[in-house]
């Protein structure tokens, strides 16, 4: 015999182990995703044996669990940042002369006293900007869901 110098490993030198594929199996297991080129017969042969199916209901199963964290992390984030970040936007609005229906940045209460005049008005929107932002980032971030540490 040759001594297994012409077989090739499927499970870890497939056909598509060359193939810079973009799933998040990579992260886990970049030989899991040797068989997972359709366009291959080679890989579709090694996929329809009872170890290629399980190779691929393991790729399958880490992109779906990969997409459940997503969607948790974005779902989380949102409720968090979503006023802060309206917040902003409106600010924006207002450095360019505008304001919007049921804002949540509240302009009526800071144009009174001092802000009313022309150097406070122009500082104004950057002093208010800088202050959701800060709160962003100071409050925010405490349980901000990083999906990268979660995995």
């Amino acid at each position: 015999m040759n001594g297994g110098e012409f077989f090739i490993n499927f499970v870890d030198e497939g056909p598509a182990n060359e193939i810079p594929i973009k799933l998040a199996i990579n992260e886990y297991s970049k030989s899991l995703r040797s068989c997972v080129n359709f366009s291959d017969p080679e890989c579709f042969k090694a996929l329809i044996l009872p170890l290629g199916l399980e190779e691929l209901r393991a790729v399958v199963a880490y992109e779906v669990m990969n997409l459940q964290g997503l969607i948790v992390a974005i779902k989380t984030n949102q409720i968090q940042t979503d006023n802060s970040q309206r917040q902003l936007s409106e600010i924006d609005f207002f450095r360019l002369g505008f304001t919007v229906a049921n804002p949540v940045f509240n302009l009526f209460d800071l144009l009174q006293g001092s802000n009313l005049f022309e150097s406070n008005l122009k500082k104004l929107p950057a002093t208010e900007a800088s202050g959701v932002k800060s709160h962003l980032s100071s409050k925010i971030s405490e349980g901000y869901y990083r999906l990268k540490s979660r995995k």
